[in-house]
């Protein structure tokens, strides 16, 4: 086993990540690139992967159907904006 912490960037349009089954999100945040957050994953590195969608939605907006809440980040300092990250789930 290769535990390992990877950084990983996701926009609004959402991205599909390819992670082992039982990778963990461990950390979320703003990004220095405004429209991104940063998204910090706990993961085995030897593990067999898979593909797994994530998106954000800011507080307020709508949320996806099958979406699971997985953390939001702290107030920005500068726009006291929150966002929220969901992991939409596969058939």
């Amino acid at each position: 086993m290769a535990r390992t912490v990877h950084r990983f960037d996701i926009g609004p349009a959402g991205k599909d990540i390819t992670l082992p089954h039982d990778a963990t999100v461990i950390a979320v945040d703003h990004g220095p690139i405004p429209g991104l957050i940063d998204v910090w994953v706990l993961l085995d590195t030897n593990a067999p992967t898979q593909a797994r969608r994530f998106t954000y939605t800011g507080t307020g907006h709508p949320v996806p159907e099958d979406a699971h809440h997985i953390a939001s980040t702290p107030r920005h300092g500068d726009t006291g904006l929150v966002w929220h990250l969901f992991e939409i789930r596969q058939g």
